[in-house]
């Protein structure tokens, strides 16, 4: 209990000073912190590189990124039927991105998110300082760390804004436990700009300070954080969105209102509705994958348990989703609750006694399985396409700005432009002077309802068409330009 007092409460530790960015740059564990980041986002770039991205999401924040930077600051989505970018996840963080986009491309974005999720490690360094932790817990800390499914699923699909939610809750613990009130407010309202759900992880915060007894600073989360919230429900995402409703409502929270407005009514109305949720079995399997994934430790000890209630208000929100994504472990959408579910097992492993001890080598095996497991069904999407040459040569016949139509999978090395757009029927009123890149072999999420026989009847459309010229075509890949009448 002693190494819990002194770790919250001892603000005068050398850990949780800041540092001066001057000294930071001299500092040489920082530049073997970057070398590294640049080694671990290699397999994000070879991704990209090969052809194995996507639209969905790689492609859609690309083109967010590149029409801010260019100026066109509400970032239409070609991909949404013209909704502005804040419109689908209220990631307010995306306008000062656009500079960094801008100067380095998107593999300078895939390295900025590698450098987000790799700054947990840090944290877990000067946390394992903080609550003195043996040199061997906190190996073992930052490889339950490494191979936990949301870090590694995260830095492998795509790029989303969330991965900056690793630092800045990381630091906000931190100043929770350092009684640092001016840094915690200020990481509150950046976290904020992260994206439009964290209010749901803020919330939990504050139930959290409130029973830590930080009353005023906990009521003025739970203000603050349902007030955002509520303004990013109820009129800022139903402002932009072309229907007037949420974007994405109907097939995550649908099934329990029509929209957020009547979303409180309904489940006052029907509170048997609260269990519906708890009978399906990837919940569960959701539920084991997190507390199996930190070897169940930080469940032992009350201290700990307390950590992790901002966690368990996002583990809330994914469960009662029907959109069932929300509750796979290696998406993204788990990221908020990460930095308090391992800032819950460093306390725990301050805490362990020999009894548990011998309970925890035991179940250190558990987390290594729910890796390899997730592994299993999500390493296909890293090999490379197999025409990922024709590809390259394809693309590199379309000019900077010409429209071009495609697949989720031939598009999102292709977004940075105006007027770009998935198929998603045939036939589809097509631009003159517009290209279609097309892989035959790419059967996943292929043109949203185009059937393989359509797609068939489209190729030879196009070949025998005098308004389409065929401009390349190798193996499964073909380039088509509407040349018009």
């Amino acid at each position: 209990m002693a190494k819990i007092v002194a770790g919250i409460n001892n603000t005068s530790l050398n850990e949780s000073s800041p540092m001066k960015i001057s000294t930071l740059l001299r500092n040489r564990n920082t530049w073997v912190f970057f070398a590294l980041s640049l080694l671990y986002c290699i397999p994000s770039w070879v991704r990209y590189a090969s052809w194995r991205g996507s639209v969905w999401d790689m492609g859609y924040f690309v083109n967010a990124l590149w029409s801010i930077s260019h100026g066109h600051w509400l970032a239409c989505s070609p991909f949404e039927d013209g909704m502005p970018a804040l419109g689908d996840a209220a990631s307010f963080i995306l306008y000062p991105l656009a500079l960094w986009y801008r100067a380095t491309g998107p593999y300078g974005l895939l390295w900025i998110q590698a450098i987000s999720l790799l700054s947990g490690i840090v944290f877990l360094l000067r946390w394992g300082r903080r609550f003195q932790l043996t040199p061997i817990y906190s190996v073992v800390l930052i490889g339950l760390f490494l191979i936990f499914p949301t870090i590694w699923g995260s830095l492998l699909f795509d790029f989303h804004p969330d991965v900056f939610a690793i630092p800045l809750l990381c630091a906000l613990v931190e100043s929770v436990w350092d009684c640092h009130w001016r840094k915690y407010w200020v990481l509150f309202f950046l976290n904020l700009l992260v994206k439009g759900t964290m209010p749901v992880t803020l919330f939990g915060v504050g139930i959290m300070l409130l029973i830590q007894r930080h009353r005023w600073q906990g009521w003025l989360s739970l203000l603050l954080s349902s007030g955002w919230m509520a303004a990013i429900a109820l009129w800022l995402l139903p402002k932009l969105s072309p229907t007037g409703n949420v974007a994405q409502w109907s097939s995550t929270y649908g099934w329990v209102s029509h929209s957020p407005r009547s979303f409180l009514g309904s489940v006052a109305g029907r509170l048997t509705i609260l269990a519906t949720p708890w009978g399906h079995s990837t919940v569960w399997v959701y539920l084991f994958g997190i507390a199996a994934g930190v070897a169940f430790i930080p469940f032992f000890y009350k201290q700990s348990l307390i950590v992790l209630i901002p966690a368990s208000t996002m583990i809330l929100f994914n469960v009662y989703s029907h959109y069932v994504q929300q509750q796979w472990l290696v998406n993204q959408y788990s990221l908020f609750m990460v930095p308090f579910l391992f800032a819950s097992l460093t306390i725990a492993m301050s805490l362990l006694t020999k009894r548990t001890l011998r309970f925890t080598f035991m179940a250190l095996p558990i987390p290594i399985l729910v890796a390899s497991l997730t592994w299993k069904s999500f390493g296909p999407i890293l090999w490379p396409t197999r025409a990922a040459r024709q590809l390259t040569v394809a693309s590199q016949l379309i000019p900077p700005q010409a429209p071009v139509y495609g697949q989720d999978f031939t598009l999102y090395k292709l977004v940075n432009r105006s007027h770009v757009a998935i198929l998603t029927s045939y036939p589809q009123k097509v631009p003159n002077d517009a290209f279609v890149l097309l892989d035959k072999n790419q059967n996943i999420y292929q043109f949203y309802g185009i059937s393989i026989r359509k797609f068939q009847v489209m190729l030879l459309d196009f070949e025998k068409s005098p308004q389409w010229k065929e401009l390349y075509h190798q193996g499964p890949v073909y380039l088509f330009h509407k040349i018009g009448s």
